[in-house]
């Protein structure tokens, strides 16, 4: 089975790789995070500037502690919290997004088969609560950001 489950990621990635040759990109397949991670750091040269969004993966895979130990400058604006204002505007974020997505989930429960029809304005709820969470610095990085910054 493994076999198998190794095989389709493979041809997934051939086919996701084919597709960005097709528009004039470049995509490269590694079988784990471990080679991940070599690969980007063989490709970034000493001395240059890194801008990074709000990834999970990235971090997930040690991409910014591999940075910071190659004394790359990296463009990361959620870093850290600063300060205790910038602290609460994070805990005010991810909050109060989280609060919308379960309120938006709950509606669309209550009316059932009914919450998910464009008609009812609970299915554009449920998306509208969905892209503040991620545009306001994606819910998880928050929480990442919140931890680190209540540990230092």
């Amino acid at each position: 089975m493994e076999q198998l489950e190794q095989w389709f990621r493979e041809k997934q990635a051939e086919r996701t790789i084919q597709a960005l040759k097709k528009n004039n990109f470049e995509g490269l397949y590694v079988s784990d995070s471990k080679a991940a991670l070599e690969e980007v750091m063989k490709r970034i040269p000493d001395g240059a500037s890194v801008g990074i969004g709000g990834s999970v993966t990235l971090a997930q895979i040690g991409l910014l502690d591999a940075l910071k130990n190659r004394k790359i400058q990296f463009i990361w604006p959620q870093q850290q919290a600063k300060s205790d204002e910038e602290r609460l505007e994070l805990f005010r974020k991810c909050f109060s997004t989280d609060v919308a997505m379960s309120v938006a989930i709950d509606a669309a429960q209550i009316l059932g088969a009914y919450g998910y029809v464009k008609e009812f304005p609970s299915e554009r709820y449920i998306r509208d609560a969905k892209s503040m969470q991620i545009v306001e610095g994606t819910n998880q990085i928050q929480r990442v950001i919140i931890a680190r910054s209540l540990l230092h």
